[in-house]
């Protein structure tokens, strides 16, 4: 995640007064996103994933 300037080509999401920007290229690629607020942090993730897609990766645990 990051601040950066609205583009024509973003996708946006609001909620709860929070406007989330997504580059319409990666919402083709992952689709829906899952932000939580975990600690002192974010954790974002597709927000339905597949069990076959983590396989070989550990960054989503």
């Amino acid at each position: 995640m990051a601040l950066d300037e609205l583009k024509d080509t973003d996708v946006v999401d609001n909620s709860n007064a929070v406007s989330f920007v997504m580059e319409s290229e990666l919402y083709e690629s992952f689709g829906d996103i899952k932000v939580e607020f975990v600690g002192n942090g974010y954790h974002v993730a597709p927000a339905e994933q597949n069990e076959s897609d983590c396989g070989s990766c550990s960054g989503c645990h």
